[in-house]
């Protein structure tokens, strides 16, 4: 039983490595958008790329599991539990 779960929490914990690998390029992103904004000649560029801006910082970036919870650090906690 015991090696079980230590398989499940190792497989969450690998999975939780690459979403905060994901999680920190998006937030480069917008620093790369702001710096392409600010460099941007033409009017449409920028109006995209305000636009894409705005997106991008209302955006909350999080995994769930189709929808039925969140994968995150407190999914550790929840399958690390004792009976």
């Amino acid at each position: 039983m015991l090696s079980k779960r230590l398989v499940v929490i190792i497989i969450i914990f690998e999975e939780q490595k690459s979403d905060y690998f994901l999680l920190l390029q998006s937030e480069k992103t917008g620093g790369i958008v702001h710096s392409l904004l600010n460099k941007a000649k033409n009017a449409e560029l920028k109006e995209k790329l305000q636009q894409f801006s705005l997106q991008l910082l209302h955006l909350k970036i999080h995994f769930t599991a189709a929808g039925l919870f969140n994968i995150d650090r407190t999914l550790y906690f929840t399958v690390g539990q004792k009976n």
